[in-house]
């Protein structure tokens, strides 16, 4: 697999929330909002990241299409924080402006170059995997 494989898996991507039944949400009972409120702010918190650091890396790494799929694979994330922020908008969850979790990320991946900031990107990803099947397990 090369990185203009992985750009055009996040162009084909794109767009594939568009069809979410917002209007049809039911609502999460009491028992549920306490069980997943902080993990939902923690990690709408943690999928938008910005990226601006992990750009100027990925720019500097001289591999075709590299850039142009970590922008995509950016912008992904931006969507995911603003899908988890609607839904928790939907349910009367506050979003978080800081979170100190998401600050940990951050920091781990800023002073050792892009391998090591990747590292740290997909030991959230895995991370986050497990994490919404927890999450579709305990809400209805």
């Amino acid at each position: 697999m090369t990185f203009t494989d992985i750009k055009a898996y996040f162009q084909a991507n794109r767009g594939s929330a568009a069809g979410l039944p917002w209007p049809d949400a039911q609502p999460l009972t009491p028992a549920e909002r306490r069980a997943v409120r902080t993990s939902l702010q923690t990690f709408q918190r943690g999928e938008g990241t910005g990226g601006d650091h992990l750009m100027d890396l990925a720019r500097q790494y001289a591999v075709p299409d590299y850039a142009a799929a970590m922008q995509l694979f950016i912008e992904e994330e931006e969507g995911h924080a603003a899908m988890l922020g609607r839904f928790m908008d939907q349910q009367g969850i506050p979003q978080l402006q800081t979170h100190w979790l998401h600050e940990v990320f951050r920091t781990l991946g800023l002073p050792l170059g892009l391998e090591h900031m990747a590292r740290v990107i997909l030991t959230a990803e895995v991370v986050a995997a497990v994490y919404y099947r927890a999450l579709a397990a305990a809400t209805g």
